[in-house]
């Protein structure tokens, strides 16, 4: 329907369900360079989007299934499982477009993540995490789980810390140190 270049943007935006504020600034950009009416595009991206989102409930369902019946990793994603990282988190942090808490966790970020830096325990839970990457794969970023942070950066190894290791913690102006 629209250039291959195009496409592929939209097929990178869309790929984790989610379209944030920057994705769409970058499609309408390059949209409009291409000559296409942009009120046309928003329509179809939202069809696209909308898609989207109804087949990776399925997906994002059978996922968290599949993953609690893990032998390795008997993750519990319990709606109701709220804890007082969580509540500190919730209250003190903006949700954005790119931070999942453990009852939204998507099936492919949760998976890349996985892979990447998260290596639960099987007594562990996941509270939320945060995709740090442009394009949403969530290969680098930050989880909070019940026992710990995970974290990795771009071009770094990840690293872990025990909730158990941590001495105090003092609330800042925006931030938490």
């Amino acid at each position: 329907m629209y250039s291959e270049k195009l496409e592929e943007l939209i097929n990178h935006a869309l790929a984790d369900g989610v379209l944030t504020e920057k994705e769409k600034q970058i499609l309408f950009k390059n949209a409009e360079a291409e000559g296409i009416d942009l009120d046309e595009f928003e329509m179809v991206l939202d069809a696209r989007l909308y898609e989207k989102q109804q087949g990776s409930k399925e997906e994002d369902k059978s996922a968290i299934d599949e993953i609690k019946s893990s032998p390795e990793k008997q993750i519990v994603l319990a709606n109701d499982f709220i804890n007082p990282i969580e509540t500190i988190i919730r209250e003190n942090l903006t949700v954005n477009d790119d931070l999942y808490f453990h009852e939204n966790l998507p099936k492919k970020k949760l998976s890349n993540a996985m892979n990447s830096y998260i290596f639960l325990d099987d007594d562990e839970q996941i509270i939320c995490f945060y995709d740090s990457t442009v394009f949403g794969s969530a290969s680098d970023g930050v989880c909070l789980s019940t026992k710990g942070i995970y974290w990795k950066n771009l071009w770094e190894d990840s690293d872990y810390l025990c909730y158990c290791d941590i001495e105090s913690i003092k609330k800042g102006k925006d931030c938490l140190h």
